[in-house]
């Protein structure tokens, strides 16, 4: 229940309406069947996941020369990866489905590409996109 209380006084030439809001508040008591308690928590405190994944290549933009081996892109990541995947990399390349680290031998020339990578679990799934280039090796 809520009470509404108007007030006008006056300071000076001006004058004030001050509005009151009293709100009345009753509580219950229910008795509930204890066994049913797992079920309320669960619904009161949803399961935030314990095992989110997060992948972030530092840096982001990879120029790569082709036929000459790539020192390993290894991303930093927290939580557990059960599954990584990535949209085309380029002719030579590939990406390890546990760790999402890159590796291998461009073998073809390439613009600057976007690709995306997606890390997965049971409980979570992320992605992180990474430019890559392929360009001929200066002779």
């Amino acid at each position: 229940m809520t009470a509404v209380l108007k007030s006008i006084f006056q300071w000076g030439k001006m004058r004030y309406l001050v509005l009151f809001f009293i709100t009345i508040g009753f509580f219950c008591k229910h008795d509930i069947d204890r066994s049913m308690l797992p079920y309320y928590y669960t619904f009161l405190n949803p399961k935030k996941s314990a095992n989110t994944i997060t992948i972030i290549f530092s840096p982001n933009t990879f120029s790569l020369s082709r036929n000459i081996e790539i020192n390993t892109i290894v991303p930093t990541v927290s939580g557990t990866i059960q599954n990584c995947s990535a949209s085309f990399l380029p002719a030579g390349l590939s990406l390890n489905a546990l760790t999402c680290a890159i590796s291998g031998t461009p073998t073809t020339l390439q613009e600057a590409t976007t690709h995306t990578i997606t890390a997965s679990n049971s409980d979570s799934s992320t992605t992180a996109n990474i430019i890559i280039s392929v360009i001929s090796f200066p002779n």
